[in-house]
């Protein structure tokens, strides 16, 4: 269904962007 689409697609951007912020975060401590 679409609502299972939407969810999957918001998990994948969640996941990304906590990558994200956490390489931000690395890269400030050094």
């Amino acid at each position: 269904t679409s609502s299972e689409e939407g969810k999957k697609l918001m998990a994948h951007e969640l996941t990304h962007v906590m990558q994200q912020d956490n390489k931000e975060t690395k890269q400030k401590n050094q």
